[in-house]
């Protein structure tokens, strides 16, 4: 029954994670022009600075676009995020209902309350591993950790991610995690 249960989440997690694979495969596949109340970066020209808000085709003539940098409605990595939020809030439902039963040995409770703290401490580490992915000067990024390994997607330049980059965000998730190289995945898109 146990193992039932842990496999349900984890079949759970891994379903969320290929919906958010298959997010960024069809949201990297066009180069449409922004439109009217999407979300965009861009350059101002007289001062250099990246800026981002709705795009404007009026207020953008002294601006330019800063590709590949639109993300409509809210964008791929708000999806992303509530779509692995969603994912955790339905496991840990899961876990404490698990928990809960009054036919729930002792043994159970424990595996539920480890896979719970498991799940609070990969989403501390998520959250650390993206800031700090972010400081880095990368526009947004959204990880996921998962038993044994790490994804990473990236909002890449336009001139694509670099050997340097990838290294120092490989480097980021191996200091906040202990994974190997060979166990992550950092998928750039746009």
């Amino acid at each position: 029954m146990n193992i039932w249960k842990r496999n349900a989440v984890i079949a759970t997690v891994v379903l969320f994670v290929s919906v958010a694979v298959f997010l960024n495969w069809s949201y990297g596949r066009g180069d449409a022009e922004p439109a009217a109340g999407d979300y965009v970066l861009f350059e101002d020209t007289l001062t250099g600075r990246v800026l981002s808000g709705e795009f404007d085709a009026a207020a953008m003539q002294n601006h330019q676009t800063v590709e590949p940098a639109v993300f409509s409605n809210g964008g791929y990595f708000a999806a992303a995020r509530l779509n692995r939020q969603q994912a955790r809030d339905t496991a840990l439902t899961i876990l404490r209902e698990t928990a809960a039963r009054p036919t729930a040995t002792d043994d159970l409770r424990s595996k539920a309350d480890e896979e719970i703290g498991t799940i609070a401490q990969n989403a501390l580490a998520e959250a650390r591993i993206e800031s700090l992915v972010i400081a880095k000067g990368f526009v947004d990024c959204v990880a996921f950790l998962y038993d044994g390994g790490a994804d990473l997607v990236v909002a890449a330049p336009a001139e694509g991610l670099h050997a340097v980059d990838v290294a120092r965000m490989a480097d980021i998730i191996i200091s906040e995690t202990g994974l190997r190289m060979e166990n992550i995945t950092i998928v750039p898109i746009g």
